[in-house]
């Protein structure tokens, strides 16, 4: 089976081998490190890959960028560990019960019929990987909840753009499921037919 390929277009080595060695299993990588060469690259490819993964933030090529690089780097650090800490703190408390009632939703409503969202303000950060894989494998998206970052129309963008591509896929799949069935059906009458003559 041919892998699916993906582009990844990232300013940092370590993060574009680190996600080449965790992935090169199960993906065909292509990588992009100047995201000012990001169009180009793509306007010579033959063929599209299946995914452009494309990192947000990107240097501004300010002089003292490697200085400002590692200043980042360890605010960053600083917020993984207060992540951690807050963690703990939400372990104690709360309990990540949305999974359990998506499960149970799930055995009644699959994806197609009834698409979920979460909506949490850091939980995507909390969760271990089990819990954000079996969100995955329950076919649920995420929505972040931030009304200090995030306005209430594009709130509205992201819902209405979820709804819109749920619903076609219902449609594709009904049009699937249905052609299925004028094919099989077709299939017997032919196969029937082709029985009497011989």
């Amino acid at each position: 089976m041919k892998k699916s390929s993906i582009l990844y277009c990232e300013d940092q080595e370590n993060a574009r081998q680190d996600f080449i060695k965790r992935h090169v299993n199960d993906f065909e990588i292509n990588t992009v490190s100047d995201i000012q060469d990001l169009i180009f690259n793509l306007k010579k490819l033959k063929k599209l890959p299946d995914l452009l993964l494309l990192d947000l933030f990107h240097p501004r090529g300010m002089p003292n960028e490697e200085e400002v690089g590692s200043l980042i780097d360890q605010k960053l650090q600083e917020i993984t560990e207060k992540i951690s800490d807050v963690k703990k703190y939400v372990d104690q408390a709360w309990d990540p019960i949305g999974i359990e009632a998506l499960q149970e939703i799930r055995q009644h409503y699959p994806a197609h019929k009834l698409p979920v969202l979460i909506y949490t303000r850091i939980g995507l950060f909390l969760l271990e990987d089990d819990k954000v894989r079996a969100l995955e494998i329950l076919d649920a998206d995420w929505l972040i909840k931030d009304k200090e970052r995030i306005s209430p129309t594009t709130e509205s963008i992201r819902i209405r753009r979820y709804i819109k591509k749920c619903k076609e896929s219902r449609r594709l799949l009904k049009r699937d499921v249905s052609l299925t069935l004028i094919s099989a059906f077709l299939g017997a009458i032919f196969g029937v037919g082709l029985s009497q003559l011989f």
